[in-house]
């Protein structure tokens, strides 16, 4: 009876060992105390309350509206000149009336107004409507406003302002007479003629001045001109090989 007694004893003390194991001991809060709490984020620009947010873009937009209000007129006055741009333009005269002018340019026909706000200028004159002819040339100078060309200042010219492409060309000397200079051009066999005038430049294989008249037949020539409604014209003309004679310098 008496192991009996102790035997129980010694069951409940060891039960309430594990008891007071279990409170004192138990695994979570040990988890508790020794893993360390996360520090906590510090907070950036972007975490800004809302109503703060709004204050300080209302506070901004009434700075900009300050000063552009005490800008005003520089404001305007870029957006003005923004809208009204310059311009210019070439073309030649189709009709003329009392209020308008029609020409045609690269670009096509277009007609213009000719109010009293627009300076018709001709020979260095202002002239009216009525002096300008068909078939005259004019230059414009004007500028864009709402979207439209207006024209400010027209300049008349009796002669053709279109851009003149030169022709350039290596040949055979066929002839040379009476102002015309007959050319083979070397690129397609075709013979060509000429113009020269005063104005038409002579050189020699070393680009010196030469006379005219030592440009003989089966001279081989380097040639530069235009051609027009009145056909082709030489401007420069220089010689592949040396002369025969030497080249007498004209002075």
């Amino acid at each position: 009876m008496l192991k009996k007694k102790y035997s129980k004893i010694n069951q409940a003390l060891l039960a309430c060992s594990y008891l007071a194991f279990g409170l004192f001991f138990n695994p979570s809060q040990i988890l508790a105390v020794t893993t360390p709490a996360p520090t906590p984020l510090k907070a950036t620009v972007t975490d800004v309350p809302a109503e703060k947010s709004e204050t300080v873009n209302e506070n901004l937009k009434k700075v900009i509206d300050k000063v552009v209000e005490e800008n005003k007129d520089a404001v305007d006055a870029k957006l003005l000149a923004s809208k009204q741009k310059k311009r210019s333009l070439v073309g030649e005269i189709k009709s003329v009336r009392a209020d308008t002018l029609t020409i045609k340019t690269l670009k096509g026909t277009q007609i213009l107004a000719t109010d009293k706000n627009v300076k018709l200028i001709k020979a260095g004159k202002i002239i009216a409507a009525s002096d300008i002819a068909v078939g005259d040339w004019v230059s414009i100078i004007g500028e864009i406003k709402d979207d439209d060309f207006k024209a400010l200042t027209i300049i008349v010219s009796p002669k053709s302002l279109a851009t003149v492409e030169p022709t350039i060309l290596f040949g055979t000397i066929e002839s040379f007479a009476k102002q015309e200079l007959k050319v083979t051009n070397r690129a397609n066999a075709q013979s060509q003629t000429f113009s020269v005038t005063k104005a038409s430049i002579w050189q020699d294989v070393l680009a010196e001045k030469a006379l005219p008249t030592l440009f003989k037949s089966s001279i081989q020539v380097f040639l530069v001109g235009t051609e027009t409604d009145d056909g082709l014209t030489a401007h420069t003309i220089r010689a592949l090989a040396p002369f025969t004679k030497p080249t007498q310098p004209i002075r």
